[in-house]
C-alpha cells in the first residue's frame, strides 16, 4: 500500500542529495570567479540559523547579510565585522556599504558583485539550498582558499 509512496521519497532523497551536490560545485564556482574578479575582497562572512525566539511569531531560519572584508578571518567576528585593525585601510562591510561613496577601498564594479551576491546568498530559495548544504546556527567563512563552516552562536 505505501510502496509507491516510499519509492517517490527515495526518489526525492536522491534527487535532492544529487541537487546539492552540484549547488556545493557551483557555489565554490561563483566564490572563485568573485575573488579572481574582485580582488579588493579577501573574505566573505554571514551566519545563517533559525532564531530561538522570535517575539511570538514564528522561527524561520534565515541568512544574514554577508560581511565582505579586504581582512584575514581571524580578524572578524563571527558575523563579520571587523574586531581587529592591521592596517588602517581595513574594512568589513555588508555590500550597501561596499558602495565606492562610501568606501573608497572598493570599486564600483565590485560593489555591484558584491550587491548581486548577497541578493542571491539571502533570497528565499537560496537560503534554504544554504541550510541545506552548511546547516543551521552556522557562520559561513569564504576565501580564496575555500570554504570554513564553524558552529556559530546566536541570540
Amino acid at each position: 500500500m505505501l510502496e509507491n509512496a516510499e519509492n517517490f521519497i527515495t526518489e526525492y532523497e536522491e534527487a535532492k542529495k544529487v541537487f546539492t551536490e552540484k549547488m556545493q560545485a557551483e557555489i565554490k564556482k561563483i566564490f572563485k570567479q568573485f575573488f579572481n574578479e574582485c580582488t579588493e575582497i579577501k573574505t566573505v562572512r554571514w551566519v545563517q540559523y533559525t532564531p530561538y525566539f522570535n517575539d511570538g511569531e514564528e522561527c524561520v531560519f534565515r541568512v544574514s547579510e554577508p560581511y565582505f572584508s579586504n581582512a584575514k578571518p581571524e580578524q572578524l567576528n563571527p558575523w563579520g565585522e571587523l574586531d581587529n585593525f592591521e592596517n588602517e585601510s581595513d574594512f568589513s562591510k555588508a555590500a550597501y556599504n561596499c558602495d565606492p561613496t562610501r568606501n573608497e577601498h572598493v570599486s564600483s564594479e565590485t560593489y555591484k558583485t558584491c550587491s548581486e551576491l548577497s541578493k542571491l546568498l539571502c533570497s528565499r530559495s537560496m537560503e534554504a539550498i544554504l541550510k541545506n548544504i552548511y546547516g543551521d546556527h552556522v557562520c559561513v567563512t569564504i576565501t580564496k582558499d575555500g570554504i570554513d563552516v564553524e558552529e556559530c552562536e546566536h541570540e
